[in-house]
């Protein structure tokens, strides 16, 4: 039987629960549709402090995290939700085993400002500005797949977890 972990990263925590729209309260602007979502995201990679995630256009979601050790690894999907949401999920594989987890984004808009924050209930912070800062997360959101070649090396280095 495999065993949950968790992953301590500035950007990702384990744990979080997949919710739908209305279950959360209203964010700074308008939330952010679907198609909105998948043109930010899909055949993007996400640049993360310790790691990074491709979100491929078919809905394929590939992710490592712990450019030393532990190192962890994930193969699943991620889709956009009505009401500002992306989720991704997957088994997340580590040196002391796997287990299952999602975790979810909100988002929204005013002004040409994009509003981001971890679901759920987490604070909101400026995603993307309406003038793009050198601070943006945002920035950290690259066109073409950097991700999978490392999620390869480190599934050698984590084995059949």
């Amino acid at each position: 039987m495999p065993r949950r972990f968790t992953i301590a990263t500035a950007i990702i925590s384990l744990g979080s629960s997949v919710l739908v729209a209305g279950d959360e309260p209203a964010g700074p602007g308008a939330p952010m549709t679907k198609d909105t979502l998948r043109a930010l995201y899909s055949g993007k990679t996400w640049y993360w402090s310790d790691g990074r995630a491709y979100f491929r256009s078919d809905g394929k979601f590939f992710a490592y995290s712990g450019e030393g050790h532990p190192t962890t690894y994930i193969e699943g999907g991620w889709s956009a939700y009505r009401g500002g949401k992306i989720c991704f999920s997957g088994n997340w594989h580590s040196p002391l085993g796997s287990g299952f987890d999602s975790t979810c984004f909100s988002h929204a808009s005013d002004g040409g400002t994009v509003y981001q924050r971890k679901s759920p209930f987490r604070d909101w912070y400026v995603f993307k500005n309406a003038k793009i800062q050198k601070s943006d997360e945002y920035r950290k959101l690259v066109r073409g797949d950097f991700a999978s070649s490392s999620v390869r090396v480190a599934k050698k280095r984590v084995g059949n977890n």
